[in-house]
């Protein structure tokens, strides 16, 4: 795996209020990069589109063992 920080800001950073927008905000790009759909990476990680799509706008805050699930699907480290 490598390190993919898109925006150049470290994980620990974040706060407990900004996290999901900034989870789903790294998700969305990383995803696309990997030219993958939400259904596809849904179907990595046992989730549906819609799951992946809420996770993505901010509306749902995914737990860390789902994050680390979702960054293997798209070959980067958790951090990223």
């Amino acid at each position: 795996m490598y390190v993919y920080n898109l925006f150049g800001t470290a994980p620990e950073d974040f706060d407990r209020e900004t996290t999901p927008s900034h989870v789903g905000r790294r998700i969305c790009p990383i995803r696309q990069e990997e030219d993958m759909s939400r259904g596809e990476l849904g179907e990595k990680v046992g989730l549906n589109a819609n799951r992946i799509q809420q996770y993505e706008n901010g509306a749902r805050n995914p737990k860390f063992e789902l994050c680390k699930q979702i960054a293997e699907a798209l070959k980067v480290e958790v951090s990223a």
